[in-house]
């Protein structure tokens, strides 16, 4: 017979198994491949739209929120531009990262000017631990700007940095590489 004791170990023991397996079905990724492809279909979607950033996208067959697809792409990048190097290695596995929608969000204008290549590598590695620290579609964030000759730190909005992050993504798709920079635009905000 089961005592009290043995009871309670045998379900401390099927708990625990039950809530691993339910964290490892949790756990999604998609491959470099698939970021890559669903980054073009995204770009080609809010360049038909007249800029306007949507609320989803697809990828692999699933929907998902512009918010995710914003995490995906800055992951991407920063694992792409791991090496230091224009022309990186398209990542085996992209995490996938619930990332909530803002209270409130506005949007902001671009500034001008562009993303060098690094500051696309830098922006990516700064958008991740933003995203991976607080998930939630971030207001703002700063990133090192060339406009003419000199750079400045300026402040962008996630809507801004995901249509720059997109399009620099179709350019890999297409090219293997980085482009040299990604000229900063305007876009509508999603509507959330």
């Amino acid at each position: 017979m089961f005592s009290k004791k043995n009871f309670l170990f045998v379900g401390l023991i099927v708990l625990t198994v039950v809530s691993s397996l339910a964290f490892a079905a949790s756990e999604k990724s998609y491959t470099g491949e698939e970021v890559l492809e669903m980054s073009v279909q995204l770009v080609e979607k809010i360049e038909a739209s007249g800029r306007e950033i949507p609320k989803e996208t697809e990828i692999a067959g699933d929907i998902i929120s512009i918010e995710d697809s914003l995490y995906l792409m800055v992951k991407f990048m920063a694992l792409y531009g791991e090496s230091g190097e224009q022309g990186g290695v398209i990542p085996d596995q992209v995490d996938f990262l619930d990332i909530n929608v803002p209270k409130k969000f506005k949007g902001r204008r671009a500034v001008e000017g562009r993303l060098d290549w690094p500051n696309i590598y830098k922006a990516g590695k700064d958008a991740t631990a933003l995203l991976e620290k607080s998930p939630v579609f971030f207001e703002k964030i700063k990133v090192l700007v060339t406009n003419g000759g000199s750079k400045t730190e300026e402040t962008i909005s996630a809507d801004v940095l995901l249509y720059n992050f997109a399009r620099a993504l179709r350019w890999v798709y297409n090219n293997d590489f980085m482009p040299n920079y990604s000229m900063i635009l305007d876009v509508v905000p999603p509507k959330f």
